[in-house]
């Protein structure tokens, strides 16, 4: 096959064909043959993909982009400003106080001298309550802990920071009244006996009758299961609102968790904000 069909076969299959100027007389080149190189479009075929461009991509697209499960609620912020508020010293100087109005009344003047459980005896205080005498909302703890044996209140330290924060939250920071099921720590005895919750139990429902609360708040498990003397579990107990009779009244109860626990498990923190929420609907009936 001589040079020149070669050259008008290659041409017909789309394929240039080069030749040396030297080898080849210049008029016999068919110049339809010769296409210029599009290099305008031959890097675009040959480029490699930018894999730091496609998460961009799929960010833009509503469809694409992920939800954000972890993302806090305008409630979770306003918990967190306060709380860091709170954690300075002058404003936290300010919410102890508000939670350390212990009264000098003749019932805690009768706790002050009870010696009634023989492995608590050995306490430094005997803590009543604190807050608002005609609040509405009765927050009941467990047994007071060795910090706040110290301190004489209830909720001392992170644990009250983080509470006293999400009652402002909800706008119940001096609508409260706050003690515990058992009112003395034991150094010696850190298992809770059924004689120590009977011994405690009249304290508590006479502190319930003095204030006349709307809704019992009850944290913890141990607490809530003693009060409400049932053996379901916490989770149960969560999410509903209950019943107690205390000398033939009947006060409306709901369980949530203890701060204590909260600062360990941050993550039920929103769980928590919803038994808040449940207390703020019931106060507005």
């Amino acid at each position: 096959m001589n040079e020149a069909i070669q050259r008008s076969y290659l041409a017909a299959m789309g394929i240039q064909s080069w030749s040396l100027r030297s080898a080849v007389d210049s008029e016999s080149i068919d110049l339809e043959c010769i296409e210029e190189p599009q290099l305008d479009q031959e890097p675009q075929l040959e480029q490699e993909p930018q894999p730091d461009r496609e998460p961009q991509l799929a960010q833009k697209s509503p469809v694409a982009q992920e939800p954000q499960p972890d993302k806090k609620s305008q409630l979770e912020v306003k918990i967190d400003t306060i709380q860091k508020k709170l954690q300075e010293k002058s404003l936290q100087e300010k919410s102890l106080q508000v939670f350390s109005d212990n009264s000098n009344s003749e019932l805690q003047q009768t706790i002050n001298h009870c010696q009634k459980c023989p492995s608590r005896q050995n306490r430094i205080h005997a803590l009543g309550g604190q807050g608002n005498h005609d609040a509405q909302v009765f927050i009941i703890g467990d047994a007071p802990n060795a910090e706040e044996d110290r301190s004489d209140h209830y909720l001392s330290g992170q644990s009250g920071t983080l509470f006293q924060a999400m009652l402002s939250a909800i706008g119940l920071e001096d609508n409260n009244y706050y003690t515990g099921l058992i009112k003395c720590f034991s150094m010696t005895d850190f298992i809770v006996r059924e004689q120590d919750i009977d011994n405690c139990l009249p304290y508590l429902h006479c502190q319930i009758e003095n204030i006349k609360p709307s809704v019992l708040f009850v944290l913890g498990a141990f607490a809530a299961q003693n009060l409400l003397k049932s053996s379901q579990s916490f989770n149960a107990l969560r999410g509903k609102i209950h019943n107690l009779s205390i000398n033939n009244k009947n006060y409306s109860v709901i369980v949530s968790y203890h701060p204590a626990y909260l600062l360990r498990n941050p993550l039920y923190k929103k769980e928590s904000l919803k038994d808040l929420i449940m207390l703020k609907k019931l106060l507005q009936k």
